[in-house]
């Protein structure tokens, strides 16, 4: 594979807050030869963010970035070594590159992220339990429920579904009422049609399809 860059970089601009170092990049084309077949591909904007990214969702104009919280550790005698959080997990929305809001103190870690239908939903991790948040895009909280070991979601048109590290899978409502709560895997992939989940510990595997707003199994 041959890579050819043609482009160029704007200087790099700390953000309000000292969260984050802007960076453009503009014109900056990327060609990838394979065979006897080339593709394009432009990239119009970025950012560089003084902290690993933990999470990304969007679509064509949305972006949204989960930050994790800064974390080290300490230990003591009578309770060893242990990770200290300061509790700053931040979700970023942005618009055709320029961010709109920031949501910030959220918990300790941006588990997962899912953008659909002008909202997100939020995984995060908060004092060693799980919460998910569904967000609308002007930045207002619509709801948070206490879901522990999330550390899956998906938003759909009609639905928030929710996946835990104990094979645990939520369906909720995007008003944000728990339709119901099954032990069906913990692998979960879902589309605006149906969810599939399965379980690394027994080998079953579940098709669900969203039908007329109901669910079938």
């Amino acid at each position: 594979m041959k890579i050819g860059l043609v482009g160029s970089t704007f200087p790099k601009k700390t953000a309000e807050g000292g969260q984050m170092k802007r960076l453009i990049l503009f014109l900056f084309f990327i060609l990838f030869f394979t065979g006897n077949s080339f593709a394009y591909v432009g990239f119009w904007w970025g950012y560089a963010f003084t902290h690993n990214v933990s999470g990304i969702s969007g679509d064509g104009s949305f972006v949204v970035v989960g930050i994790n919280a800064e974390c080290y550790y300490e230990s003591e005698t009578n309770r060893g070594m242990y990770e200290v959080c300061d509790g700053n997990a931040s979700v970023y929305f942005f618009r055709n590159g320029e961010i709109v809001w920031s949501k910030e103190m959220l918990g300790d870690f941006i588990l997962s992220i899912s953008y659909h239908n002008a909202t997100i939903a939020l995984a995060v991790q908060e004092n060693s339990t799980g919460y998910v948040y569904l967000i609308r895009n002007d930045g207002k909280i619509l709801w948070k429920k206490e879901c522990p070991w999330a550390n899956n979601v998906f938003v759909t048109r009609k639905y928030v579904i929710v996946g835990d590290s104990r094979g645990y899978v939520y369906l909720f409502n995007r008003e944000g009422r728990l339709l119901w709560k099954l032990k069906l895997g913990d692998r979960l992939f879902v589309n605006d049609e149906y969810m599939i989940t399965g379980s690394s510990s027994n080998g079953t595997v579940y098709f669900i399809g969203f039908i007329n707003n109901n669910i079938k199994m």
